[in-house]
């Protein structure tokens, strides 16, 4: 499960971020999360049903770009580990200026043992 949080930039640093992780990794590791999906069927319209799911994840793995100061504060303010390691890259393409710009992201994770273990 890869959570992902966008805080408007005059909200940043605030710790609104972290308290919001910090309550999707204790209900995702608790209570587990809903997971939904279409699964299409041969019946009459309309063609598909609803599948809901509780999954409880044992891991949360969350990938950030590396220039991304906040969103790192924030992972290791609830417990993730940083991975050292540029997990990916990607070129963007901005279409307007003929441009490339090379983005690269490191992950973060965090595993459902650790949080047991903390609490203990």
């Amino acid at each position: 499960m890869e959570p992902e949080i966008y805080i408007f930039e005059q909200y940043r640093n605030k710790g609104y971020g972290t308290k919001v992780l910090k309550k999707f990794i204790e209900i995702a590791f608790k209570d587990g999360l809903r997971k939904t999906w279409r699964e299409d069927t041969e019946d009459q319209p309309p063609f598909y049903s609803i599948k809901e799911e509780t999954v409880f994840p044992e891991k949360l793995v969350s990938t950030i770009r590396v220039e991304n100061e906040y969103s790192k504060k924030m992972m290791l303010a609830c417990g993730f580990r940083e991975n050292k390691e540029i997990t990916a890259e990607f070129v963007l393409w901005d279409v307007e200026n003929l441009e490339t710009d090379l983005i690269q992201v490191r992950e973060f994770e965090i595993t459902k043992e650790e949080i047991l273990n903390e609490k203990n």
